[in-house]
């Protein structure tokens, strides 16, 4: 019997540095192995204490919940912590941490740590309560998909929705909604692959990469426990389950992105729970039917009038994309910047609008086109667009290039060297929806435009100049006038919006109330006098 345990303890010594078994309550009952080195104290002093003591205080929250979801019978892990600093060094410290619940020793838990079998994070989180951001979950999930790849592993991607989770939370109070989150965060770490795998998306979307062995009811019951402990209402998850059944490839890791950038902007509704391989097969399907519309121009052009909101005289159009049967090519244009197609889909809008500049009956006006903030970046496309303007004289001055912000910059320096030649060779160039973005004061700073388009949302909410939107709009027109630059209104469908954004000094208005966009370029007619209110029941959606 000797023999045997002896045996036993070097098959736990070959994969662990350090065993100790815990109460239910969080008190260390047994401890072997090298506590000095991995936790800074003697076995003995260790004993009789609390599994906190060696645990970072960020991630004590997290392993609670691992342990607390560790059941009878149950082997959970190994999720990646961070030790306390020990020895008065501050450098970080990790540890793979793994738990068993026998039935023979239960309540209490047999707790595994080494410090060998820490696999390095691709990235450290920068979202809050340890959960990753948009951005990183992205580059997290490939690394997790190579990772399970070399190792035989199947794993998942959870996207979960929480709706109303945020709400709920603020109504607590600040110090109570951030324990509420926090709780929340550490229940969706503590379910990931590692502990270190789950990400927020946006407001209430969350999504987490997981050992595909997991029960997804386990998961949900896991999170709805969590809420109502931090004293939430009742809210049940909404989960969609994609397989991540690739090993890395491009187009799987465009096709991953492309699934979590619709997730964050629709949520879980209309995504039913798919492999990976088959989200890739109907993209490129997607995709490839795009590419064909792009190149044999399968798309049309309308285009709505942009006024002066001082004379009502209009002073450019703007040409907006049209796909199929559906106003907005929202999605497509998503899809297109996801799969790297977006330069040929930009350029064909940019040679489009060239061509109706071109016409004689068109010689007299201006009009705008759209094109990527990703598009602007590439020297190709760049390169290629500005041989084209070199080559149409009769267009200089006539052709503003807005640039739409879906897509981030990641290069602003660049960016202003390429707009500054695009104003240089005659173009005008207009940033839009300005405020949509969190990096829209960066692009102004940094990039020499001559136009800002204030974001519809503001100005649709607009009541008076003095309310929370008209103060926004007031000081970024003050901004603009300071720096030079020419605002311009979306979205304005009254003559009392109007007026408001003629007293604050906006310079142009585009909106309903000018004319919806058509077929031709069609000039607003003068308004001499205010129009007649909308009738009552009537409901005007903006397309």
């Amino acid at each position: 019997m000797a023999d045997e345990s002896a045996r036993l303890l070097g098959f736990a010594f070959a994969s662990a540095d350090l065993l100790f078994e815990i109460e239910p309550d969080g008190r260390v009952t047994f401890v072997l192995g090298a506590a000095k080195q991995l936790v800074g104290v003697e076995p003995t002093s260790l004993a009789g204490g609390n599994w906190r003591v060696f645990v970072c205080e960020e991630d004590a929250p997290m392993v609670s919940a691992f342990l607390d979801g560790v059941g009878v019978g149950d082997r959970r892990g190994p999720i990646r912590i961070r030790l306390k600093p020990t020895g008065g060094r501050k450098l970080k410290r990790f540890a793979a941490l793994s738990a068993c619940r026998l039935p023979q020793v239960a309540p209490r838990i047999s707790c595994a740590l080494s410090i060998h079998a820490v696999v390095p994070s691709a990235i450290e989180p920068t979202g809050p309560h340890g959960l990753h951001s948009p951005e990183g979950m992205g580059v997290l999930a490939e690394t997790a998909m190579k990772h399970a790849a070399q190792a035989g592993v199947d794993i998942n991607m959870e996207l979960i929705e929480l709706a109303g989770l945020q709400q709920a939370a603020q109504s607590l109070g600040h110090s109570q909604a951030a324990e509420a989150l926090a709780r929340v965060a550490a229940a969706l770490r503590a379910e990931s692959l590692d502990g270190a795998s789950a990400a927020q998306l946006k407001d209430d979307r969350y999504a987490l990469v997981r050992s595909r062995a997991e029960s997804g009811d386990r998961l949900v019951e896991r999170l709805t426990r969590a809420i109502t402990e931090a004293g939430l209402p009742l809210i049940t998850p909404t989960m969609n389950t994609l397989e991540l059944d690739a090993e890395g490839s491009g187009e799987g890791l465009r096709a991953l992105r492309l699934a979590l950038d619709r997730f964050m902007a629709g949520g879980t509704a209309g995504m039913a729970g798919s492999s990976l391989s088959g989200m890739i097969k109907q993209t490129v399907e997607e995709a490839a039917k795009l590419k064909a519309q792009v190149a044999t121009r399968r798309f049309s052009m309308v285009y709505q009038p942009v006024v002066n909101l001082q004379t009502g005289v209009t002073d450019h159009f703007e040409a907006l994309l049209r796909l199929g049967d559906t106003d907005s090519p929202t999605e497509s244009i998503l899809m297109a910047e996801g799969m790297d197609i977006i330069q040929d889909l930009d350029f064909a809008v940019a040679q489009t609008v060239m061509a109706e500049l071109k016409k004689p009956a068109n010689s007299a006006i201006k009009l705008a086109a759209n094109i990527s903030a990703r598009s602007l970046i590439q020297p190709a496309f760049i390169n290629k667009l500005m041989d084209m303007i070199k080559t149409e004289a009769s267009v200089r001055g006539r052709l503003i290039l807005e640039i739409t912000e879906s897509a981030s910059i990641d290069d602003l320096n660049l960016a202003d060297v390429v707009v500054r030649r695009l104003r240089k060779e005659g173009c005008r160039v207009s940033l839009d929806d300005f405020g949509a973005g969190a990096a829209s004061l960066d692009y102004l700073r940094a990039i020499a435009v001559d136009e800002v388009k204030i974001d519809g949302r503001y100005i649709r909410e607009l009541t008076s100049a003095t309310d929370r939107s008209g103060l926004l709009v007031q000081h970024v027109t003050d901004l603009c006038r300071e720096l030079k630059v020419s605002t311009v209104a979306e979205m304005v469908e009254t003559e009392a919006t109007a007026e408001i954004l003629r007293k604050m000094g906006v310079n142009l208005g585009q909106g309903y109330l000018f004319g919806r966009p058509t077929s031709e370029p069609i000039p607003a007619p003068l308004r001499r006098s205010p129009v007649a209110a909308r009738r009552a029941g009537v409901r005007e959606t903006w397309g």
